[in-house]
């Protein structure tokens, strides 16, 4: 039979003659992409599961792979691969005479290990999912931008610091808050920075003004960074300020020096005085003992000074 001319057209709309038959030598055999196939594959990449009768097909769980883990044929990367239900690697689910798809998102977000203790002993790569439709693939990529980005707190959450809350709505409430406490902080170091060099200058002035010779002193410590490879390597770093040099004298080693010049001219008045005193007034011999420990002690008195002056040391006496 003829077909007739809206027949011809619709075959000619559809590209029937490329889709029903593939070319098998010397005689056409039907196509197994045929234009059903191909429908139905569609609705299956988009996660509509249905089977002949039309009902849902059961819907196979996401699978997660570790990182190095094999991933199990008729699931692609990059595009949709063919695999049928109730495999026994990939994604569980199905029945074994179905056809279904499979594809592999790339975790990208690492995966924290805990002990038992919860504390973290290890960071791990996110590894592989296997998915059959785009609608998982979106689903568990979204689940990964929401692990690294924290999605639900950035469009609502509570900051606590310093005992005050503020509450945050959406992700440029967060920028404009850090925007805001970074140019609060550059203004505080700045000032902090003009008052340490105040500072600086007026412990000069002072020991300027005390006549005790200052220099420049450097206090050194360490810095811990990390190199391109990732090695923690140290180096040492300076810090200059004003101090006193250390063959300098002390405001102490000066006044002990005023002292013993002071104490050295009142031996010599001591002297002539105790002279002048004796010739008018000759002492007795108790007197005699009376005025030598006098001039003993205050002698003493002279060489402790004179000795602490060269080793400068406090002690006392139980």
């Amino acid at each position: 039979m003829v077909d007739s001319v809206r027949i011809k057209e619709i075959h000619a709309c559809l590209g029937a003659r490329e889709f029903a038959y593939q070319d098998n030598g010397s005689t056409p055999v039907p196509a197994y992409m045929n234009i059903a196939r191909k429908v139905d594959y569609l609705c299956k990449i988009w996660g509509l599961y249905y089977d002949l009768a039309g009902n849902p097909m059961d819907t196979r769980l996401p699978t997660h792979i570790e990182s190095g883990g094999d991933i199990p044929g008729g699931w692609e990367f990059y595009g949709f691969g063919l695999n049928t239900g109730g495999m026994p690697t990939g994604q569980k689910g199905g029945l074994p005479d179905e056809e279904r798809l499979g594809i592999v998102y790339k975790v990208n977000s690492n995966s924290v290990i805990n002990d038992r203790s919860g504390e973290p002993v290890e960071i791990r790569e996110g590894g592989y999912i296997l998915c059959e439709s785009y609608v998982q693939f979106m689903e568990v990529m979204l689940a990964d931008l929401n692990k690294a980005l924290d999605w639900q707190n950035l469009g609502g959450g509570l900051m606590s610091f310093n005992g005050k809350t503020s509450v945050n709505e959406g992700l440029f409430d967060i920028l404009q808050e850090i925007s805001i406490v970074g140019a609060d902080t550059n203004q505080t170091t700045e000032q902090t920075r003009i008052s340490s060099l105040v500072t600086q200058q007026l412990a000069k002035e002072i020991l300027k003004a005390i006549g005790l010779p200052s220099v420049v002193k450097k206090i050194n410590f360490k810095l811990q960074n990390q190199d391109t490879s990732g090695k923690t390597v140290a180096t040492i770093a300076e810090i200059p300020y004003n101090g006193v040099a250390d063959q300098s004298p002390t405001m102490v080693s000066l006044f002990a020096t005023v002292l013993e010049n002071i104490a050295m001219g009142n031996i010599g008045k001591l002297q002539i005085n105790d002279q002048e005193a004796i010739k008018q007034n000759p002492p007795q011999e108790a007197d005699k003992e009376i005025v030598q420990t006098a001039k003993d002690g205050f002698l003493n008195a002279i060489q402790v000074i004179q000795d602490w002056i060269k080793n400068p040391t406090i002690t006392r006496k139980p």
